[in-house]
């Protein structure tokens, strides 16, 4: 008869697999680059707690123009997955209106998350038919910048078109909590040099530090103190 640790260890080795299969995603170390192939994107029990649309609009350095649409998925263990999907609404003709590439920038506090890349083959919750995918996906040595292409290398003309949305992007994450001081960098096939910028992204935000919720807590503790005092004089 089966013992009851070792029924809790293969229980635990059962959740274990079925998050990792359900999350595949590639891994994306610092510094790296991987290729994109995509894959579904249906991890089971996964819910969306959150989405937004933000819009960026040409200027006078750059004529790119669309929407970048943000949704944030908690899946069954806890962690936030975060989905994109971009828009080119640019109403300049020539290469230099086709999209070459989505930078994501997180701050600081977002840069020890890890992070798994892919584009989605189908179409996850509330989000449209994607016409085109990212080639490759990299990050910056210090984390904070993972970058989707969508232009080849050699091709012109092979970018996010005008009028076009793409495929859903996603990027996995061990974060349990985000917030709305993201950022991203939507660069021009032409010229990398020339881009516009989105604001205001949800991204991956950091636990407090033990010693900041201790302090939290003290300072809980002695409100709740004046307050207790406060009423036995009343």
């Amino acid at each position: 008869m089966m013992g009851r640790p070792l029924k809790i260890a293969l229980a635990v080795l059962g959740w274990g697999l079925l998050a990792s299969s359900a999350r595949a995603g590639i891994f994306l170390p610092l510094g790296a680059t991987t290729r994109t192939p995509g894959e579904v994107y249906a991890p089971p029990g996964a819910t969306r707690v959150d989405s937004e649309t933000v819009t960026f609009r040409g200027t006078a350095n750059s004529p790119l123009s669309g929407a970048l649409t943000v949704e944030v998925f908690r899946t069954i263990g806890g962690t936030l997955d975060f989905l994109y999907q971009l828009t080119n609404t640019t109403s300049a003709n020539g290469a230099v209106s086709r999209i070459g590439g989505l930078t994501i920038i997180t701050s600081g506090s977002a840069a020890t998350f890890s992070a798994s890349v892919d584009f989605a083959t189908n179409s996850p919750l509330n989000f449209g038919p994607g016409a085109q995918h990212p080639v490759q996906a990299s990050r910056s040595p210090d984390g904070l910048s993972k970058t989707f292409t969508f232009a080849t290398a050699g091709i012109l003309g092979s970018g996010l078109p005008t009028g076009a949305t793409s495929n859903v992007l996603f990027i996995q994450t061990n974060a349990t909590r985000y917030d709305s001081s993201g950022m991203a960098r939507i660069t021009s096939e032409a010229n990398p040099n020339v881009f516009s910028t989105a604001v205001g992204l949800f991204e991956p935000a950091a636990v407090p530090e033990p010693s900041s919720l201790l302090l939290g807590g003290i300072a809980a503790g002695l409100l709740v103190g004046v307050l207790g005092w406060r009423s036995r004089d009343a």
